[in-house]
């Protein structure tokens, strides 16, 4: 070890000969000083976890006020839950919308299915992960038509619109597994309610959130759905076999 001041060689006790016979005292680096690598990471993820938590807590406590306000009035209740969110908050509210669907997919269909072909967790995290794609093919087509059709809005809106016209299906995907095929009739109607919002939601939010005019948004919607629709299927084409477990683990007999 050499002294910072003049250079010199430093004694085993860590101080300088030369710089202590003319007064100076310079004393050692303590190793504690310099803190750790592990111990800088951990700091930054007790940091990080909480904030994720809040973010976490504070979107879905949006999310279910925002809910309430277009559940019962999804024409009027939409564009006023996007306005009282702002932007930001509605990115936020828009993704918890679209995890609280895949979730509701996924346990309906979980629950119809017979035991023996039942999927393990490996599976299940693939499925949920795979569950993402309508919601992300459904949010492209929503930009997408926006600003093709002349829209004055932005991915804020359109992350919203997504998560919200997905839950009616998630839901009905939910009570149908929940109700089994016995009952079926009752599964139908639910599959209509859940088209009308769906499209109901979808052109409110054309309308009153992406700001298409209503003579581009009879067009707009379908067109949306559509191209939702062709992005899914290109994305499950492509991608679907790697997930699907094998014939054997579905039908073991």
């Amino acid at each position: 070890m050499f002294c910072t001041e003049c250079g010199g060689q430093l004694d085993i006790s860590g101080q300088c000969r030369s710089c202590a016979g003319q007064g100076l005292v310079i004393q050692p680096q303590s190793a504690s000083a310099i803190p750790a690598s592990g111990a800088l990471f951990g700091s930054v993820e007790t940091q990080v976890a909480p904030q994720m938590s809040a973010k976490v807590k504070a979107a879905s406590k949006d999310a279910t006020a925002a809910f309430k306000t277009f559940a019962t009035n999804p024409v009027g209740g939409l564009p006023a839950a996007f306005a009282n969110l702002g932007p930001t908050r509605a990115v936020g509210v828009g993704l918890v919308f679209g995890v609280v669907s895949i979730l509701c997919v996924f346990i309906g269909i979980y629950i119809a299915l017979p035991s023996f072909s039942k999927p393990d967790i490996g599976d299940s995290i693939k499925f949920v992960v795979f569950g993402a794609v309508p919601f992300l093919s459904l949010l492209a087509a929503a930009a997408a038509t926006r600003k093709i059709f002349g829209g004055q809005g932005n991915y804020h809106g359109d992350c919203f619109i997504a998560g919200a016209a997905l839950l009616p299906f998630g839901f009905l995907i939910f009570f149908t597994g929940l109700l089994g095929i016995a009952n079926l009739e009752i599964a139908v109607l639910l599959s209509v309610f859940a088209l009308c919002y769906g499209i109901l939601m979808l052109y409110t939010g054309v309308t009153k959130i992406s700001l298409v005019s209503e003579s581009r948004a009879a067009f707009a919607v379908p067109v949306m759905i559509i191209v939702s629709f062709w992005l899914t299927k290109i994305i499950f084409g492509a991608v679907l076999p790697s997930f699907l477990p094998s014939p054997g683990r579905l039908f073991p007999f």
